[in-house]
């Protein structure tokens, strides 16, 4: 996207202040006690450019085994995090990355601050259970407003976004011409979110957002400190989600002629797969259904496949 004088005057506007991008690998707590960091990135964006200049990784041992589920999405395994250190140690760098004067944190979905946060929650426990080890917890985190470019898309009517009101990163990069050589790596992806979030200030340049304040008040995503997070996004893997050869290959047959009632059961019991995969095809094999399965102003679309 190019831009008029006027509009480049706005993207300079809109680009004053520096931005930091945090991005993260995890696994699930087995305990049920939210997630654990196996990696976190921080890369900055100064004056509109992504910079090298204080970047930050850092990888660590999670405290439980890596899941097999977050190993297929990221590689970490539990044996290649068991000799590094924990959390604790990190800490402290990765909260330095972030304190940045007059900064916007900016990450791809809710998650990648929801887990820091987590983190820096069970720092505070260890403290007060007289852990004298730690030096930092949710108190240091710096108070920055937030961006999510996961949910910024729609905000700015990114040409080929639709009604989508979160993509994943791998489809914003497809939508804004970003390579990402490294998906699912924190600090490949920190980077791609960077180069992305340029491409997306400059959208809103187009749109003709005067000051990073406006957008930011639209965008309404909080503040680290006071995160406002789309309810219905959990984590990447919600959006972005890792799913069975045996579920995929059940795509391979839509009902594009008129089935028999085990075919629509067969359908129905996919559909239902679907949602606990959090699978993305649903929506559009069930717009390949022929009319005489009940096509999309059916009941049973509407039951499975809700607007």
């Amino acid at each position: 996207m190019s831009l008029s004088d006027t509009g480049f005057e706005l993207f300079q506007l809109l680009t004053q202040r520096p931005f930091v991008v945090l991005d993260t690998e995890y696994t699930a707590d087995p305990d049920g006690d939210g997630d654990r960091l196996i990696s976190v990135a921080v890369v900055r964006v100064v004056r509109g450019k992504r910079v090298r200049d204080g970047e930050l990784y850092r990888e660590m041992n999670p405290g439980v085994p890596v899941s097999a589920a977050s190993t297929r999405v990221h590689g970490f395994t539990t044996e290649a995090v068991a000799g590094k250190r924990p959390f604790r140690h990190h800490a402290p760098a990765i909260l330095d990355a972030l304190r940045v004067p007059g900064a916007v944190l900016v990450q791809h979905t809710g998650s990648d601050l929801r887990v820091l946060r987590r983190e820096l929650e069970r720092l505070d426990e260890a403290r007060a259970a007289g852990d004298t080890r730690v030096t930092v917890g949710l108190a240091d985190l710096p108070d920055l407003p937030v961006v999510d470019t996961s949910t910024l898309p729609r905000l700015l009517r990114v040409p080929g976004i639709g009604n989508r009101g979160v993509v994943s990163l791998a489809t914003l990069c497809q939508l804004l011409g970003v390579t990402n050589g490294a998906a699912h790596h924190a600090r490949g992806d920190a980077r791609a979110t960077a180069d992305a979030l340029v491409k997306l200030l400059v959208h809103a340049a187009g749109a003709s957002y005067a000051s990073l304040g406006d957008l930011l008040a639209d965008h309404d995503r909080g503040t680290t400190q006071s995160p406002r997070l789309p309810g219905y996004i959990r984590s990447r893997r919600d959006i972005d989600p890792v799913l069975p050869a045996e579920h995929l290959a059940r795509h391979d047959r839509p009902l594009t002629h008129a089935g028999t009632a085990d075919e629509h059961r067969a359908w129905l019991d996919l559909a239902g797969e679907c949602a606990v995969l959090r699978c993305p095809h649903l929506r559009g094999e069930a717009g390949l259904a022929a009319p005489e399965n009940g096509g999309r102003s059916s009941t049973r679309w509407s039951r499975c496949c809700p607007r």
